[in-house]
């Protein structure tokens, strides 16, 4: 159990930071998708809900930051792999060593 909460302790701040920032501009795509969505089961022909050009650059502007966002969390999540990749052989040690523990007992409910 030491173990699984080292790689949490690892792995749940670099999600918890980015997690939030991907929502948020996730969030905000979403709108715009739903538009161009209605627009093009309209066959292009309902105008209302044609993008403007503030739409465009709307969209534009937040597929950037999902690109960067999805970017930085990865950096992240590769800075931090070296540390997790340790942490990951140690469970799998733990949990070999306990699995082919020898049998001491061959009761059941018994260790």
């Amino acid at each position: 159990m030491a173990t699984v909460t080292e790689i949490r302790k690892i792995y749940y701040p670099l999600i918890n930071e980015s997690l939030p920032q991907l929502i948020d501009v996730r969030t905000k795509l979403m709108a715009i998708d739903d538009k161009l969505k209605r627009f093009a089961e309209s066959g292009m022909k309902d105008m209302t809900y044609a993008p403007t050009p503030q739409d465009q650059q709307d969209n534009l502007a937040l597929q950037e930051q999902l690109t960067t966002a999805i970017a930085q969390f990865a950096g992240r999540i590769k800075a931090a792999y070296p540390v997790i990749a340790e942490r990951m052989a140690d469970l799998k040690e733990a949990i070999n060593v306990y699995i082919y523990r020898p049998v001491t007992a061959v009761a059941v409910d018994r260790d």
